[in-house]
């Protein structure tokens, strides 16, 4: 894995409103373990860049064992990770982002495992092309 010491992370620390704690200088393994324990057994909603670097930015929301992932390659580009086809096509998901219970459809749907895997490929080594299929917002 890249550096140990190369994150920023910033999470929703209060459920029912948007309030952020940011860490900076993260250990990725460590995270890595947090996130699962995290994905498995609630909900919630992290921003992962490189330290020091506001771009690229992966954006995870979460809940009950699905969420979906968003990234920033910079300030003027919203990307979607394409999901993996677990719901249909026309079912509506509320997940939370930034303290709002925000819809998304089944498209863009991922499991807890693929959301572990994809934070782990993009810390690798910061490459958004590297982790999937990206439909621009």
């Amino acid at each position: 894995m890249g550096n140990d010491s190369q994150l920023t992370v910033v999470e929703d620390v209060k459920k029912d409103e948007f309030v952020t704690q940011v860490r900076r200088d993260v250990e990725t393994s460590q995270y890595l373990n947090e996130l699962r324990a995290n994905i498995r057994e609630g909900q919630g909603y992290v921003e992962i860049s490189r330290h020091s670097f506001d771009y690229p930015a992966l954006c995870v929301c979460y809940m009950d064992r699905v969420g979906v992932i968003q990234a920033f390659p910079n300030a003027e580009t919203s990307l979607i990770l394409k999901g993996t086809g677990i719901f249909k096509t026309d079912e509506i998901i509320d997940l939370p982002v930034m303290g709002e219970m925000t819809p998304f459809t089944g498209d863009f749907i991922i499991s807890a495992d693929v959301i572990i895997e994809t934070v782990r490929q993009f810390i690798e080594n910061f490459d958004l092309d590297a982790v999937g299929e990206w439909y621009r917002l």
